[in-house]
Order: C-alpha cells, then sequence, then structure tokens
C-alpha cells in the first residue's frame, strides 16, 4: 500500500526543520516511562503505542490491530507527525507484535529510512524482562494498567513461572537480535538501554535530546513508577529454583551474581 504522506516531510517548525523520530522497542523495557519524560520537554511531542492491537475480553489476549484501513493509518501518521507544533515528533512501535500486525506502518518507515530518526529500546537482562512481564500481568489484574504510577504499593514479590519465563527470555533474545539488525538500516540512529536510562536518567535522556535537536538542559520527570527490583533475588520467591534450572544454561549470564 503507497500511503500518501508526502506533506509530512515538508513541516517547518518555528526553529526551522522539524524532526521526525520513531522509537522501537520490545515490550518491558520501560518505554512508557521513556515516552513520559520526554513529553516533559516542551519540544518534543511523542505519542504512545498510536498502532496499538485491541485486547480481546473474551480470549484475555491481545487481538486485532485498532486500525487496519489505509485512510485511518495515514491519519494517525498525520496525528503523530503533522499535527504537532513541536520541534520533534515521534511515537513508539512495538516489535515484533506490532511490527507483524501493522505492515503499512512498516512499509511507511521503510520508505523514510533516510528522513525518519530510530531511537532502538532494549533491554539488556532479558531475564527481568520475563519477571517483569509477569508482573505485568499482576498489575493489569490489579488497577488495570501496566504500570505502577504516583504513590500506588509495590508489588509483593512474584512466584516466577520458570518455564514460561525461560521460554520468553530466549524469544525476547531473538527478537532483539532481528530488529537491531532492522534498525541499523536507518540513516540516524541512536541506541539506549533500559538499565543506562535507569543509573544514569539525566544522561541518557540528555543524549536522545540531542540526537533530536532539541535543547539539553531540562529535568525530565514521569510519575511511572519502577515495579520490579533490580536483584531478582529479590523480585522472585523461588529464586534458588530458578538458580538451580539455568545451572550451566546459556541463560545463567542473567542471574544475580
Amino acid at each position: 500500500m503507497n500511503l500518501n504522506l508526502s506533506s509530512l516531510f515538508s513541516t517547518k517548525s518555528r526553529k526551522g526543520k522539524q524532526i521526525k523520530f520513531v522509537i522501537l522497542f520490545f515490550e518491558r523495557s520501560g518505554s512508557s516511562w521513556l515516552v513520559d519524560m520526554l513529553n516533559s520537554h516542551p519540544e518534543i511531542s511523542c505519542l504512545p503505542e498510536a498502532f496499538y492491537l485491541n485486547w480481546d475480553k473474551n480470549e484475555g489476549k491481545i487481538g486485532k490491530p485498532a486500525y487496519t484501513k489505509p485512510e485511518d493509518i495515514e491519519q494517525q501518521l498525520h496525528r503523530i507527525y503533522e499535527s504537532p507544533k513541536a520541534q520533534s515528533c515521534g511515537f513508539k512501535f512495538k516489535y515484533p507484535i506490532q511490527y507483524n500486525k501493522y505492515p503499512d506502518v512498516v512499509e511507511f518507515l521503510n520508505a523514510n529510512k533516510e528522513t525518519i530518526r530510530m531511537i532502538f529500546l532494549y533491554r539488556k537482562n532479558r531475564l527481568k524482562g520475563a519477571i517483569s512481564s509477569q508482573n505485568n500481568l499482576r498489575l493489569r489484574k490489579l488497577n488495570k494498567t501496566s504500570n505502577l504510577v504516583g504513590k500506588d504499593a509495590d508489588l509483593e514479590p512474584l512466584k516466577l513461572d520458570i518455564k514460561k519465563a525461560i521460554n520468553y527470555t530466549e524469544w525476547r533474545e531473538r527478537s532483539d537480535f532481528n530488529f537491531f539488525n532492522w534498525a541499523k538500516e536507518f540513516t540516524h540512529l541512536h541506541i539506549v538501554t533500559y538499565e543506562n536510562l535507569l543509573t544514569d536518567t539525566f544522561q541518557s535522556v540528555a543524549d536522545i535530546c540531542s540526537f533530536l535537536e532539541v535543547s539539553p538542559t531540562y529535568k525530565p520527570s514521569s510519575k511511572i513508577r519502577k515495579a520490579t527490583p533490580d536483584s531478582i533475588r529479590q523480585a522472585i520467591t523461588n529464586y534458588d529454583e530458578l538458580q538451580e534450572q539455568l545451572r550451566c544454561h546459556p541463560l545463567e549470564k542473567y542471574l544475580d551474581f
């Protein structure tokens, strides 16, 4: 499908050429936190998952894309890149699921690899991502959201489904590798890890601001809170069992040492 969106790349902000970007990420990588912080910058507009998937309440899982008609996808892209008056405009795009379910958006991004700036966000410790994913299910049951916000109570340690966690971690490793290879095809690429965001938040966000050609001298803020402790031993109740199952396993590198 050819989207008629040539006007998006002639938009001028009051400071000159408007920067357009996309945040490519795997779930539970701190993307909501990052978007919240970027949107606290007066020169940045970053929509969350503009191309989301509906939740099928009957099946209890993610269902079909929210937008299937070409005109609806065009309208969303216009909303992302044309409507805001910010110096830099973008959205976040999840792999592999949104990538697979929205081929027209992928086609649009592929056609504009030289102009759209790619921020590749990933998590070094994929096993902690698996724990966070299982915590996500608890959060949805507790307050119908994927994140802790404001003064919500911390989660109690999780009894980890170890088999699911191992399968999830291996899938996540493969996905990160495959989609990083796609991200490298973009002319402008900035790589950021969840761990760096956590340990050096201000500098990590300042580096992104420089990449997006906006002022890096601001204090990022967010109401989103970290739900999973840094230590896996503190995050789950069955750490010893997990440690035993991962003995001499390639994923053992992700344990607390």
